[in-house]
């Protein structure tokens, strides 16, 4: 879907001011790429390992909350307990990392939208986007890249969750 979104706003533009559509698109497809590519390298697959920590942290708990009794009478609760905040800082620091990717993607896509509908308005300024633009073209162009943030910023999101899902679709396979 949001891919689909940034396509209609490329052909939007396109409708409203042929000559920047192609400009809008290559640096909104590539901000997207680079965007992408930027997160999945400071995610290092953060997501897939926090399935794992997240069910490691669910079988410890329900293992404790089981044995609870019999770790008081031995004297072992406070061990048992610190098994199962090792397995929370573990899970806590995938969550900080995924943070974290998707914090600098989602920079990168502000950056690369709110650059653009600068830009667009010096280019018209300047003649390059064709002789004529009137100031609401002008502003239409760059509010609509400006609104491509959302979609750009939700395909961000399903593709570092893809790893995450592979995870999933892996642990549930029966075979």
């Amino acid at each position: 879907v949001g891919l689909l979104s940034v396509l209609g706003v490329v052909i939007t533009v396109a409708l409203v001011d042929p000559p920047v559509a192609l400009l809008v698109g290559l640096i909104l497809l590539g901000a997207l790429l680079v965007a992408t590519v930027i997160a999945a390298r400071a995610d290092r697959n953060a997501h897939a390992r926090r399935i794992g920590a997240r069910a490691l942290l669910v079988r410890r708990t329900v293992a404790l909350a089981e044995a609870a009794d019999d770790l008081r009478a031995n004297g072992t609760a406070e061990s048992a307990l610190a098994s199962v905040t090792l397995a929370e800082r573990e899970l806590a620091d995938g969550d900080r990392r995924a943070a974290q990717s998707a914090g600098v993607g989602t920079a990168v896509l502000s950056l690369a939208t709110a650059g653009l509908a600068v830009m667009i308005p010096t280019l018209a300024g300047s003649g390059l986007l064709g002789a004529g633009v009137s100031a609401e073209t002008v502003a239409i162009v760059a509010l609509l890249v400006l609104a491509s943030l959302d979609p750009l910023g939700e395909v961000l999101r399903a593709v570092q969750r893809t790893p995450a899902l592979h995870a999933v679709l892996e642990r549930m396979s029966p075979f």
